[in-house]
């Protein structure tokens, strides 16, 4: 999640929340393919520590960043996103299609590939991969 203030044409400020499920084994029936650090590895994590990993790895990240590394932080984005440059099933608005992942732009919009070349870019919830 992000929150951001903008007053006028100016920013103000941002906010941005992560949220991870560590130990939890159970979910409510309305998320997708929930999936936690430990049902990923079959053992429970000990919090504090997974605390100090993330807050290291986003410090690690952000000073990559201040040091004109957004270029390298754009391809290991690219790089760790599931299916890309793959052809995957999607489906929008009620028509299911197949399409490569050639990205993602600077707004965050999914950028799309279909089979008769045509490039599209998809905003949250404007498109689904289907599994």
């Amino acid at each position: 999640m992000i929150e951001t203030r903008i007053m006028g044409n100016r920013f103000e400020w941002a906010v941005a929340g992560i949220g991870l499920n560590v130990n939890q084994e159970t979910f409510s029936r309305d998320i997708p393919n929930p999936v936690s650090l430990a049902l990923a590895t079959g053992h429970y994590h000990d919090l504090e520590k997974c605390l100090k990993k993330l807050c290291q790895s986003i410090e690690n990240k952000y000073t990559l960043l201040q040091n004109n590394g957004a270029r390298q932080l754009d391809e290991e984005y690219l790089n760790a996103l599931y299916g890309f440059g793959q052809t995957i099933p999607f489906e929008s608005k009620g028509k299911i299609f197949d399409a490569i992942i050639e990205g993602v732009t600077p707004y965050g919009k999914l950028v799309l590939t279909d089979s008769r070349g045509k490039q599209k870019e998809y905003d949250l919830k404007e498109v689904r991969f289907l599994y």
